[in-house]
């Protein structure tokens, strides 16, 4: 009775080793793919953290104009890059009033501290003018 015992014994350690070798796969896969995505939120989580656009109704930039766009016949306003990474001007989302405008005309990119105007737009007093980047940082202006 003693041998049957060592027996059963010793196959169910053997289970529990095959058992717990598989597991251990399938647990350090997930560990590692929960890192791998706790590692693109960092990276998208900083990116966003360096990205910073502001809209200006002067070429000087002037901040007491910050948040308003005068209503002029050139409709021109410039977007400033105020962040410490590069932005990509196609990748930019425009909304006027909340509709999605096309910016077909913009290439290129937008580095940090460097501004350009935006000419392709008409816009009336009132407007609400809002820039979105790939990351999700916006910035809005009101047309007055």
């Amino acid at each position: 009775m003693g041998f049957g015992i060592s027996i059963a014994t010793a196959i169910i350690a053997i289970g529990l080793i095959l058992t717990a070798t598989v597991y251990y796969e399938r647990v350090s896969d997930s560990c590692e793919l929960l890192q791998d995505v706790r590692d693109k939120q960092h990276e998208r989580m900083l990116s966003q953290l360096e990205t910073g656009i502001e809209i200006y109704n002067t070429s000087s930039c002037s901040y007491e104009d910050r948040g308003k766009i005068a209503n002029s016949t050139s409709d021109i306003f410039y977007i400033k890059n105020t962040g410490t990474v590069s932005i990509n001007k196609s990748k930019l989302i425009v909304l006027v009033n909340g509709d999605i405008v096309n910016h077909a005309a913009w290439s290129g990119w937008l580095y940090p501290g460097r501004k350009f105007p935006t000419t392709t737009f008409t816009l009336d007093s009132g407007d609400a003018v809002k820039i979105v980047t790939a990351n999700a940082r916006s910035a809005c202006a009101e047309v007055v």
